[in-house]
């Protein structure tokens, strides 16, 4: 096991996103660190992160990339890097890098992928955190390079800090009824 990101829910079960081992999900523990279970609809995790609503959010690379892999390309061949690079590219190409949202239950509620109305720009997503103001960054990057007779050989990796508003949002002030 190659355990990524660690987070604790509001009620302090572990969530450990494990990168790698042709085995990467996010599995689920009781806060006595027992009785793993794997959190549902997802094939290749990235990061976890649970905002202070208790909305449960991950990475997720649709199996296209082992990013136990990718974090330690220095130890990869050069055709293993060349696998990942293209693998990279065609996941933003075909929008499969995706945030998937869960809600306290372990519910799949939202999926966050890149589209054409901008709202979204994600390409291939390293982190995710929030602020206190309700604001989700996400590291993101994007892949450059040229297709050759070798294949798809990389030229560089540009990173962004992307800040959107918190999704799902909503008000969390109760109503107050007045009458005229």
């Amino acid at each position: 096991k190659v355990p990524y990101r660690i987070a604790v829910d509001l009620q302090k079960r572990i969530f450990v996103s494990q990168a790698g081992n042709n085995n990467p999900q996010v599995l689920v523990f009781d806060s006595n660190l027992q009785n793993p279970t794997p959190l549902p609809n997802i094939i290749s995790a990235g990061s976890v992160v649970i905002d202070k609503f208790g909305f449960i959010h991950v990475l997720e690379y649709a199996g296209k990339v082992d990013f136990e892999k990718f974090i330690n390309y220095a130890n990869l061949s050069f055709s293993e890097g060349l696998a990942i690079a293209k693998n990279i590219r065609d996941g933003i190409k075909n929008n499969d890098f995706k945030i998937k949202i869960f809600n306290q239950n372990r519910v799949l509620v939202k999926t966050i992928t890149d589209n054409s109305s901008n709202e979204f720009n994600l390409d291939f997503p390293l982190d995710i955190a929030f602020d206190s103001c309700n604001k989700m960054f996400v590291d993101n990057s994007e892949i450059f390079g040229m297709d050759t007779f070798l294949g798809y050989i990389p030229s560089k990796l540009e990173f962004d800090l992307e800040i959107y508003n918190r999704t799902p949002s909503f008000d969390t002030e109760k109503p107050v009824i007045t009458s005229c």
